[in-house]
Protein backbone atom coordinates (compact mmCIF):
# COMPACT_ATOMS: atom_id res chain seq x y z
CA UNK A 1 0.00 0.00 0.00
CA UNK A 2 1.37 3.31 -1.19
CA UNK A 3 2.64 5.54 1.87
CA UNK A 4 1.08 9.06 2.51
CA UNK A 5 3.58 11.65 0.80
CA UNK A 6 3.68 9.32 -2.18
CA UNK A 7 -0.26 9.16 -2.54
CA UNK A 8 -0.78 13.14 -2.17
CA UNK A 9 2.14 13.47 -4.65
CA UNK A 10 0.06 11.10 -7.23
CA UNK A 11 -3.42 13.01 -6.37
CA UNK A 12 -1.34 16.19 -7.23
CA UNK A 13 -0.16 15.40 -10.29
CA UNK A 14 -3.70 13.49 -11.41
CA UNK A 15 -5.20 17.26 -10.33
CA UNK A 16 -2.77 18.91 -12.28
CA UNK A 17 -2.79 16.80 -15.47
CA UNK A 18 -6.76 17.34 -15.05
CA UNK A 19 -6.22 21.11 -14.93
CA UNK A 20 -3.66 21.27 -17.87
CA UNK A 21 -6.39 19.47 -19.89
CA UNK A 22 -9.43 21.55 -19.34
CA UNK A 23 -7.40 24.73 -20.50
CA UNK A 24 -8.04 26.31 -23.31
CA UNK A 25 -5.08 25.08 -26.37
CA UNK A 26 -3.10 28.92 -26.28
CA UNK A 27 -2.64 28.28 -22.74
CA UNK A 28 -1.53 24.83 -22.95
CA UNK A 29 1.32 25.59 -25.62
CA UNK A 30 2.55 28.90 -23.27
CA UNK A 31 2.77 26.92 -20.38
CA UNK A 32 4.69 23.93 -22.54
CA UNK A 33 7.01 26.94 -23.97
CA UNK A 34 7.82 28.02 -20.28
CA UNK A 35 8.93 24.18 -19.47
CA UNK A 36 11.30 23.87 -22.37
CA UNK A 37 12.75 27.39 -21.75
CA UNK A 38 13.51 25.83 -18.30
CA UNK A 39 15.44 23.18 -19.80
CA UNK A 40 17.19 25.26 -22.92
CA UNK A 41 20.42 25.92 -20.57
CA UNK A 42 20.55 22.17 -19.85
CA UNK A 43 20.75 21.82 -23.34
CA UNK A 44 23.45 24.62 -24.03
CA UNK A 45 25.44 23.25 -21.13
CA UNK A 46 25.84 19.86 -22.78
CA UNK A 47 26.93 21.20 -26.17
CA UNK A 48 29.20 23.27 -24.69
CA UNK A 49 30.85 20.55 -22.66
CA UNK A 50 30.95 18.02 -26.03
CA UNK A 51 32.78 21.04 -28.17
CA UNK A 52 35.27 21.76 -24.91
CA UNK A 53 36.17 17.75 -25.16
CA UNK A 54 36.77 17.88 -28.78
CA UNK A 55 38.80 20.81 -28.97
CA UNK A 56 40.66 19.01 -26.08
CA UNK A 57 41.05 15.73 -27.83
CA UNK A 58 42.33 17.68 -31.05
CA UNK A 59 44.85 19.39 -28.60
CA UNK A 60 46.11 16.19 -27.84
CA UNK A 61 47.03 15.24 -31.39
CA UNK A 62 50.57 16.08 -32.17
CA UNK A 63 50.94 18.69 -35.12
CA UNK A 64 53.00 16.12 -37.20
CA UNK A 65 50.10 14.27 -37.04
CA UNK A 66 47.36 15.84 -37.99
CA UNK A 67 49.81 17.50 -41.11
CA UNK A 68 50.39 13.77 -42.28
CA UNK A 69 46.01 13.15 -41.77
CA UNK A 70 45.66 16.04 -43.92
CA UNK A 71 48.57 15.22 -46.62
CA UNK A 72 47.08 11.58 -46.68
CA UNK A 73 43.54 12.84 -47.61
CA UNK A 74 44.73 14.76 -50.27
CA UNK A 75 46.16 12.09 -52.00
CA UNK A 76 43.05 10.56 -51.68
CA UNK A 77 41.17 13.27 -52.84
CA UNK A 78 43.87 13.51 -56.10
CA UNK A 79 43.56 9.49 -56.57
CA UNK A 80 39.70 9.96 -56.55
CA UNK A 81 39.55 12.73 -58.88
CA UNK A 82 42.14 10.63 -61.06
CA UNK A 83 39.71 7.44 -61.18
CA UNK A 84 36.62 9.78 -62.34
CA UNK A 85 39.19 11.42 -64.93
CA UNK A 86 40.05 7.99 -66.34
CA UNK A 87 36.60 6.63 -65.94
CA UNK A 88 35.31 9.61 -68.11
CA UNK A 89 37.65 8.99 -70.71
CA UNK A 90 36.58 5.18 -70.74
CA UNK A 91 33.21 6.09 -71.37
CA UNK A 92 33.57 8.77 -74.11
CA UNK A 93 36.43 6.01 -75.73
CA UNK A 94 32.99 3.30 -75.24
CA UNK A 95 30.78 6.00 -76.80
CA UNK A 96 32.77 6.35 -79.52
CA UNK A 97 33.65 2.74 -80.69
CA UNK A 98 29.92 1.99 -80.21
CA UNK A 99 29.10 5.03 -82.77
CA UNK A 100 32.13 3.50 -84.88
CA UNK A 101 30.73 0.04 -84.91
CA UNK A 102 27.57 1.37 -85.72
CA UNK A 103 28.45 3.59 -88.52
CA UNK A 104 29.57 0.26 -89.89
CA UNK A 105 26.76 -2.11 -89.87
CA UNK A 106 24.46 0.68 -90.88
CA UNK A 107 27.33 1.38 -94.15
CA UNK A 108 26.42 -0.31 -97.86
CA UNK A 109 30.05 -0.62 -98.08
CA UNK A 110 32.60 -3.26 -96.36
CA UNK A 111 34.63 -0.91 -94.24
CA UNK A 112 38.12 -2.01 -92.78
CA UNK A 113 38.69 -0.54 -89.41
CA UNK A 114 42.22 1.86 -89.53
CA UNK A 115 44.32 3.44 -86.50
CA UNK A 116 45.86 6.57 -87.38
CA UNK A 117 49.73 6.23 -86.09
CA UNK A 118 51.36 9.08 -87.93
CA UNK A 119 51.60 12.64 -89.83
CA UNK A 120 54.37 13.90 -91.53
CA UNK A 121 55.37 17.24 -89.79
CA UNK A 122 56.05 19.04 -93.47
CA UNK A 123 52.15 18.31 -94.26
CA UNK A 124 50.98 17.61 -90.83
CA UNK A 125 47.05 18.89 -92.11
CA UNK A 126 47.61 17.03 -95.68
CA UNK A 127 48.12 13.66 -94.58
CA UNK A 128 48.41 10.11 -92.36
CA UNK A 129 49.53 7.23 -91.87
CA UNK A 130 47.65 4.24 -91.04
CA UNK A 131 47.89 1.00 -89.79
CA UNK A 132 47.28 -1.15 -92.04
CA UNK A 133 48.58 -2.34 -95.89
CA UNK A 134 47.81 -4.63 -98.05
CA UNK A 135 48.31 -7.31 -95.88
CA UNK A 136 44.45 -5.85 -94.82
CA UNK A 137 43.37 -5.69 -98.49
CA UNK A 138 43.80 -2.03 -98.57
CA UNK A 139 45.43 -0.66 -101.99
CA UNK A 140 45.73 2.94 -103.87
CA UNK A 141 42.72 5.58 -104.33
CA UNK A 142 40.53 3.58 -101.76
CA UNK A 143 38.44 6.07 -99.76
CA UNK A 144 39.10 6.88 -96.35
CA UNK A 145 35.95 7.86 -93.88
CA UNK A 146 34.25 8.06 -90.46
CA UNK A 147 31.08 8.82 -89.23
CA UNK A 148 31.16 12.53 -89.90
CA UNK A 149 32.18 12.45 -93.69
CA UNK A 150 35.07 12.20 -96.30
CA UNK A 151 38.56 11.85 -94.61
CA UNK A 152 40.23 11.48 -98.03
CA UNK A 153 42.11 8.13 -100.49
CA UNK A 154 44.53 6.54 -99.83
CA UNK A 155 48.13 7.59 -101.65
CA UNK A 156 50.28 5.42 -101.07
CA UNK A 157 50.45 1.26 -99.35
CA UNK A 158 52.53 -0.73 -98.49
CA UNK A 159 52.39 -4.45 -96.23
CA UNK A 160 51.33 -3.49 -93.36
CA UNK A 161 51.03 0.42 -93.42
CA UNK A 162 49.61 3.17 -95.50
CA UNK A 163 49.79 6.89 -96.29
CA UNK A 164 46.29 8.87 -96.89
CA UNK A 165 46.42 12.13 -98.36
CA UNK A 166 43.45 14.23 -97.09
CA UNK A 167 40.33 16.21 -98.54
CA UNK A 168 42.51 19.37 -97.01
CA UNK A 169 45.79 18.74 -99.73
CA UNK A 170 45.40 20.32 -102.89
CA UNK A 171 46.30 17.00 -104.61
CA UNK A 172 42.95 15.29 -103.55
CA UNK A 173 40.37 16.89 -105.51
CA UNK A 174 36.72 15.43 -104.77
CA UNK A 175 34.06 15.83 -107.13
CA UNK A 176 31.21 16.97 -104.93
CA UNK A 177 27.30 17.82 -105.05
CA UNK A 178 25.38 20.44 -103.63
CA UNK A 179 22.25 19.43 -101.67
CA UNK A 180 18.84 20.51 -102.45
CA UNK A 181 19.91 21.71 -106.09
CA UNK A 182 21.98 18.91 -107.55
CA UNK A 183 24.84 21.04 -108.60
CA UNK A 184 28.24 19.42 -109.24
CA UNK A 185 31.58 21.01 -108.73
CA UNK A 186 35.08 20.59 -107.51
CA UNK A 187 36.39 20.81 -103.96
CA UNK A 188 40.17 21.02 -103.58
CA UNK A 189 42.51 22.36 -100.90
CA UNK A 190 44.62 25.24 -101.94
CA UNK A 191 47.98 25.94 -101.07
CA UNK A 192 47.98 29.14 -99.54
CA UNK A 193 44.60 28.85 -97.70
CA UNK A 194 43.33 27.15 -93.90
CA UNK A 195 46.66 26.32 -92.32
CA UNK A 196 44.13 23.61 -90.76
CA UNK A 197 43.00 22.00 -93.87
CA UNK A 198 39.18 22.74 -92.02
CA UNK A 199 38.08 25.28 -95.58
CA UNK A 200 38.76 24.21 -98.90
CA UNK A 201 37.43 25.60 -102.11
CA UNK A 202 34.59 24.41 -104.31
CA UNK A 203 34.92 25.30 -107.96
CA UNK A 204 33.51 25.15 -111.37
CA UNK A 205 30.09 25.79 -110.58
CA UNK A 206 27.56 26.97 -113.00
CA UNK A 207 27.13 30.08 -112.33
CA UNK A 208 22.59 29.71 -112.05
CA UNK A 209 23.77 27.26 -109.39
CA UNK A 210 22.21 28.60 -105.97
CA UNK A 211 24.19 28.62 -102.73
CA UNK A 212 23.63 29.50 -99.61
CA UNK A 213 25.34 28.99 -96.32
CA UNK A 214 25.01 26.40 -94.17
CA UNK A 215 23.70 24.11 -97.49
CA UNK A 216 25.37 20.77 -97.23
CA UNK A 217 28.01 19.03 -99.69
CA UNK A 218 28.30 15.41 -100.60
CA UNK A 219 30.22 13.54 -103.12
CA UNK A 220 28.64 13.36 -106.09
CA UNK A 221 30.13 9.76 -107.04
CA UNK A 222 31.94 11.00 -110.33
CA UNK A 223 35.55 10.30 -111.14
CA UNK A 224 35.46 6.90 -109.89
CA UNK A 225 36.97 7.14 -106.41
CA UNK A 226 34.12 8.11 -104.20
CA UNK A 227 31.17 6.92 -103.90
CA UNK A 228 28.05 9.15 -104.03
CA UNK A 229 26.05 10.50 -100.82
CA UNK A 230 29.55 10.87 -98.60
CA UNK A 231 29.32 14.49 -96.51
CA UNK A 232 32.17 16.73 -97.15
CA UNK A 233 30.96 19.85 -95.43
CA UNK A 234 28.74 22.79 -95.22
CA UNK A 235 29.16 25.97 -97.64
CA UNK A 236 30.45 29.04 -95.32
CA UNK A 237 30.51 31.56 -98.63
CA UNK A 238 30.38 32.23 -102.04
CA UNK A 239 31.72 34.49 -104.89
CA UNK A 240 31.77 34.91 -108.79
CA UNK A 241 35.29 34.26 -110.92
CA UNK A 242 35.89 33.81 -114.12
CA UNK A 243 34.77 37.06 -115.49
CA UNK A 244 31.16 36.24 -114.06
CA UNK A 245 31.08 32.70 -116.22
CA UNK A 246 31.84 30.36 -112.89
CA UNK A 247 31.06 30.70 -109.01
CA UNK A 248 32.87 29.48 -106.30
CA UNK A 249 32.27 28.61 -103.09
CA UNK A 250 34.13 27.88 -99.57
CA UNK A 251 33.67 24.77 -97.77
CA UNK A 252 33.69 23.99 -94.25
CA UNK A 253 34.93 20.03 -94.17
CA UNK A 254 32.72 17.62 -91.95
CA UNK A 255 35.64 16.03 -90.64
CA UNK A 256 38.31 17.60 -88.18
CA UNK A 257 41.43 16.36 -89.95
CA UNK A 258 43.20 17.57 -86.61
CA UNK A 259 41.40 15.02 -84.66
CA UNK A 260 41.72 11.77 -86.53
CA UNK A 261 42.31 8.74 -84.74
CA UNK A 262 39.63 5.68 -85.77
CA UNK A 263 39.14 5.98 -89.65
CA UNK A 264 37.54 3.25 -91.88
CA UNK A 265 39.01 2.50 -95.51
CA UNK A 266 36.04 1.52 -98.17
CA UNK A 267 37.15 -1.77 -99.32
CA UNK A 268 37.01 -2.69 -103.02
Amino acid sequence: MLRKPHFLILIFVAVLVLVLLALPEHTRSRIRMGFASLFLPLFGLASSVQSAGDRATASLIPRSTMAARIRSLEEENQRLRLMVAEADAASRESDRLRQMLGFSARSPWKLKPARVIGRDPANWWRGVHLDVGTRHGVTTNLPVLTPEGLVGRVAEVGPWLSRVVLVGDPNCPVSVALADSGNTGIVRGTSGGDIEGALVDLSFLSRNAVLNPGQRVFTSGQGGIYPAGIAVGQVVDSRVVGDGVFLEARVRLAVNMGSLDLVWVKLP
